[in-house]
C-alpha cells in the first residue's frame, strides 16, 4: 500500500518516483534559461544588406550622361525638329544628397533610436556634407490646429531637385486603432516648398500600409513601409508602379 511507505525517509521516496532524489542544489545542470532573459541585440529596421540599394531606388535622381540618347534622336529626326543639342541618356545618382526631416513627436518615441542610426548610416553612405537634417515634432498646442515645432532652425530656402526624405508617423501613432488618422495638416507647408523647388519627396513611415489612408499616396506617392521587412524588391516594385 502506498500509505504504507515512509515518505520521510529519501531512500523511501525513490520507490515512487523515476528519478532519484538529488542530494543538493550543486547537482543541478546549468540551463540555458539565463541566455532567454538577455537582451536581444539591436538590429536596425532597414537590413544592412539592403541599405545601399534601397537608398539607391529610393533618393537616386537622374542627371545627364555623356551617352547619346539614340531613340530619343531618332524620335525627334523622325518628328522633323530642329537639335539645338544631341539627347544624353539619364543616369541615376545619389550626388546630390538628401534633405532629411526626422520626426520627434511622442507617437515616434520608439523609433527615436531608429532615426539616430538612419541618420548616422546616410552620412555614412553619402558623405555627411550631403545629408541635411532637421529635427521637429507636431505640436498639437501651438495654435488652434497642430503645427511643426522645429528643434533647429526650419530652411528658408530647399536645395533644388533634391530629395526630401521624411521620417514620421503622420500622429497615426497617437491613436491606438490607428486606421487612416494621419494629420497632413502640419506638413503641407513643407510639402508646398518641395515642389516649388522641383525636390522629390519621399517618406518612411513605421506603420503597415494596411492604415494608410488614400490621401497619403496623392500626397506624398513615394511612402514606403519603414520595418525590417522593407526589401529592395518590394521597393522597387513600388517604384515601377508610381512612374507607371
Amino acid at each position: 500500500m502506498l500509505e504504507s511507505i515512509e515518505t520521510r525517509d529519501p531512500k523511501n521516496l525513490e520507490i515512487l518516483f523515476d528519478n532519484p532524489i538529488m542530494a543538493s542544489i550543486e547537482e543541478l545542470e546549468p540551463t540555458s534559461v539565463a541566455l532567454h532573459m538577455t537582451s536581444p541585440g539591436y538590429q536596425p529596421l532597414l537590413k544592412d544588406e539592403w541599405f545601399r540599394g534601397l537608398m539607391s531606388v529610393m533618393l537616386a535622381t537622374p542627371v545627364a550622361s555623356r551617352d547619346i540618347d539614340w531613340p530619343m534622336l531618332e524620335k525627334r529626326l523622325a518628328n522633323g525638329r530642329l537639335l539645338e543639342r544631341l539627347p544624353l541618356r539619364q543616369r541615376p545618382t545619389l550626388k546630390r544628397g538628401v534633405q532629411l526631416f526626422l520626426d520627434r513627436s511622442n507617437s515616434m518615441q520608439p523609433f527615436w533610436r531608429d532615426e539616430i542610426e538612419l541618420l548616422d548610416r546616410l552620412q555614412h553612405l553619402l558623405g555627411s556634407c550631403n545629408v541635411q537634417v532637421w529635427w521637429l515634432e507636431v505640436d498639437p498646442w501651438l495654435s488652434i490646429e497642430p503645427q511643426l515645432n522645429w528643434h533647429s532652425p526650419p530652411p528658408d530656402q530647399l536645395s533644388a531637385e533634391t530629395p526630401l526624405l521624411i521620417v514620421s508617423d503622420f500622429g497615426i501613432g497617437e491613436d491606438p486603432l490607428g486606421e487612416g488618422l494621419m494629420d497632413f495638416g502640419p506638413w503641407r507647408t513643407l510639402l508646398d516648398q518641395a515642389q516649388s523647388s522641383c525636390c522629390p519627396v519621399i517618406a518612411l513611415i513605421p506603420a503597415p500600409e494596411s492604415v494608410w489612408p488614400d490621401k497619403l499616396r496623392q500626397l506624398i506617392p513615394y511612402a514606403y513601409v519603414w520595418d525590417r521587412y522593407t526589401s529592395l524588391q518590394s521597393v522597387k516594385g513600388s517604384h515601377h508602379r508610381i512612374r507607371n
